[in-house]
């Protein structure tokens, strides 16, 4: 499980991180559920992306569905395109990350519903439960949104 001290042996942060018109400079993270991290996306030729899902309603476990950009589980698929890298789970788009340079990505669409979790986003806002957050500048922080398991 990829958690806020048990990051995967191939991800280097990003120095830069645009989300939904939001920036997150100097590393950190979009989210956080408990110490668990359902989205990380690290540098790289193109983003590394890894990506997990609550594996049951109590949100006390997760599993993961996307390791460095590929899909672990029949229900996703990973699209590339040109410097674009899209993921679906069941034909639904949940993330596009748009490659930069080496250090630097663009995210113009989450939607993380699919995965249990109310974080939805496109180029011009981050709605986060009833939180919506547009141009944005995160400078380094560990994680931007932090919700606690109940």
């Amino acid at each position: 499980m990829i958690t806020t001290s048990n990051f995967p042996p191939l991800y280097k942060p990003l120095d830069e991180l645009e989300i939904c018109s939001n920036k997150l400079i100097g590393g950190g993270n979009l989210i956080s559920i408990g110490d668990v991290l359902p989205i990380l996306i690290g540098a790289g030729r193109k983003p590394k992306v890894w990506l997990q899902a609550m594996q049951n309603k109590t949100r006390e476990s997760f599993v993961t569905i996307v390791d460095n950009s590929k899909s672990m589980h029949p229900f996703v698929d990973v699209k590339n395109k040109n410097k674009i890298t899209e993921f679906y789970v069941k034909d639904i788009l949940i993330l596009r990350v748009n490659n930069r340079t080496r250090t630097r990505a663009v995210v113009d669409y989450v939607n993380l519903q699919p995965l249990g979790i109310n974080v939805i986003g496109d180029k011009s806002k981050l709605v986060a439960g009833n939180a919506t957050f547009s141009n944005s500048t995160f400078m380094n922080v560990g994680t931007v949104l932090n919700f606690d398991i109940f």
